[in-house]
């Protein structure tokens, strides 16, 4: 019986073996070429060449995006072993990006363009959820974001000058069967005529490379709260969306004009 069970021990040793002898095992050391990948089959050492990744490249230019919107892609079928030129790729522009996806049929490559918002436009996005400040506040963004508004100097001037005053008053009545206290408080402001009620501002939208000429106008209402000593300065209905899409636009058109007839260029997001 032992000599069975030690035939049995044997040839199931002799079977692992084998089974950790044809065991395909990675070789650190000996490749430097990241293109490929050492391993050891069979006691011998072999190299496998790793496939080559999927483009997911990234641009900073509107003119970087259409170069490689011409460099690769192409009106050719999809790509196949045959065949390796790409079919046509597909453009899409969004307020936070533009990204090209090189072939429409498979959608795996693409080069993404961040649109990264100017500091100014970022300053007046701001205003619009919160538009109240104090003067030292409005004083510091004339002085800065927006100094380029031709009516920055204006209305700087004015706010410096600017000066709040409050006067509190008193009275009380006491009688058989009423007795009342009561205060008034009066607050006003000298020189606020000189501030006007509108301001206009020309700025870029977006701080990429090459959009230094795409400006646009935006144009602001600003009032003075008397009563809590604060200034409200909000972008006028719907101007931010507007400036936008009109900076959009002009990226499209640049975008149309630069690459091939066959590429649509579609506002919108990829996914």
């Amino acid at each position: 019986m032992s000599v069975i069970l030690d035939a049995v021990n044997f040839i199931y040793s002799k079977a692992a073996e084998l089974a950790e002898a044809r065991r395909i095992k990675v070789v650190d050391f000996g490749n430097d070429d990241p293109r490929f990948v050492m391993y050891e089959h069979n006691g011998q050492l072999q190299q496998w060449q790793c496939p080559i990744p999927l483009r997911k490249h990234c641009v900073f230019t509107v003119a970087d995006l259409c170069l490689a919107a011409n460099k690769w892609t192409s009106a050719k079928p999809a790509p196949s072993v045959e065949n390796p030129k790409r079919g046509p790729g597909v453009v899409w522009i969004s307020s936070k990006e533009v990204v090209l996806v090189l072939d429409d049929e498979n959608r795996h490559e693409y080069v993404r363009l961040p649109l990264d918002y100017t500091e100014r436009f970022s300053a007046v996005c701001k205003l619009e959820p919160a538009p109240v400040m104090d003067q030292a506040t409005l004083i510091r963004l004339l002085r800065r974001e927006f100094v380029s508004s031709p009516q920055a100097t204006t209305i700087l001037a004015a706010v410096r000058k600017l000066r709040f005053s409050k006067h509190e008053g008193g009275f009380s009545t006491i009688q058989h069967g009423n007795e009342s206290l009561g205060r008034t408080i009066e607050t006003e402001v000298a020189g606020a005529e000189a501030i006007p009620d509108y301001m206009g501002l020309q700025t870029q939208i977006f701080a990429n490379e090459g959009e230094q000429e795409n400006t646009v106008g935006i144009g602001f209402d600003l009032e003075v709260d008397v009563q809590a000593q604060k200034f409200r300065l909000k972008p006028l209905p719907d101007a931010i969306r507007a400036a936008t899409e009109f900076a959009l636009n002009d990226i499209r058109q640049r975008i149309i004009a630069g690459v091939s007839k066959e590429v649509a260029v579609l506002r919108g997001m990829a996914c």
